[in-house]
């Protein structure tokens, strides 16, 4: 090959060719520029362009839910982090983390190890022997590993991650459910940590406590009831009701995603008869199609059950 003939060339031409505008002065140009500083403007251009659809992250609010993780390093607790958890933009994948954030849960994330940081990028634990497969979340795209401070959990569960730095690379593995609002000291820590070849830590770094709390910290709820927690302040039955109300309507929603996504990644579709029959035809005949009344049967009564109590209350 000739000057500058790499397997680069090759690769990016094509992409170049598409771009509007992009003659053979441009591409000389920019392969000379290439050859000089070891940076290609095509690459750098992409680049900033990835930076830019990259979505901001959700407002601040003291409103959403919050847990907490505190953080031990050979046994000798380091510090707590607070964790505001994005429930209104990832909900099923939220409520996934904080189930795993709950002391009485079997695969609950405390004494689990930090067995994994990637300097820069994160910090990586929460697998636990009990840990029951079979979880695929949803991935919410507006939501992204683009900074430092972020928690996410993998797509299958089983593992979480606090991010130490910008790691877009997570975003086909891990789904962010929140961001740090308190305890981010504990950043710089986990991001000095020796690691061996592996990127295991190499002084023992584990969860010693995990649960719910309020966007200050200063409550303590280890179980969804409360159980445990001492000294926790007890509801009213108007917040209970509204609280159960709330959790119902989560939990509807997140069953219906889920069978939705479970129908729509099912096999291949069947071939529909001619003259309009299936799905479509049994809707303009005024009957619900299959998948939707599988889904109505499923959660009808839960609606209707809830309309019902609203009437009675009244």
């Amino acid at each position: 090959m000739g000057k500058g003939g790499t397997r680069f060339v090759g690769d990016a031409v094509g992409v170049r060719a598409k771009a509007k505008g992009y003659g053979g002065k441009e591409m000389k140009k920019d392969m000379e520029k290439f050859l000089a500083t070891g940076v290609h403007p095509e690459v750098e251009r992409a680049r900033r362009a990835q930076q830019d659809i990259i979505p901001p992250l959700p407002e601040r609010s003291t409103q959403r839910q919050h847990a907490f993780l505190d953080i031990a390093v050979n046994n000798a607790t380091q510090g707590r982090m607070i964790i505001e958890l994005f429930d209104d933009v990832a909900p099923v994948a939220v409520m996934h983390f904080r189930a795993r954030c709950s002391e009485g849960a079997s695969d609950s994330f405390k004494g689990t190890a930090i067995h994994k940081v990637v300097k820069d990028m994160g910090a990586f634990g929460g697998h636990s022997s009990r840990y029951r497969e079979g979880v695929h979340m949803k991935r919410y795209q507006q939501l992204r590993h683009s900074e430092e401070g972020l928690a996410s959990i993998s797509l299958g569960g089983d593992e979480l991650c606090i991010t130490l730095g910008r790691a877009l690379m997570l975003d086909d593995t891990h789904q962010v459910v929140g961001r740090l609002s308190g305890g981010r000291e504990l950043l710089p820590l986990l991001n000095s940590l020796r690691t061996d070849i592996n990127d295991a830590p190499q002084h023992r770094v584990r969860v010693a406590r995990c649960g719910f709390t309020n966007a200050a910290g200063t409550l303590e709820d280890f179980d969804e009831a409360g159980a445990g927690s001492g000294g926790n302040k007890k509801e009213t039955a108007e917040e209970a009701a509204a609280r159960v109300k709330l959790e119902v309507a989560q939990a509807r929603a997140s069953v219906k995603e889920a069978l939705q996504t479970g129908l729509e990644a099912s096999g291949s579709k069947r071939k529909q008869p001619e003259g309009g029959g299936g799905a479509a035809a049994a809707v303009a005949a005024g009957r619900p199609s299959a998948k939707r009344g599988m889904l109505d049967s499923m959660l009808g009564d839960l609606s209707s059950s809830e309309e019902e109590e609203e009437e009675e209350a009244e």
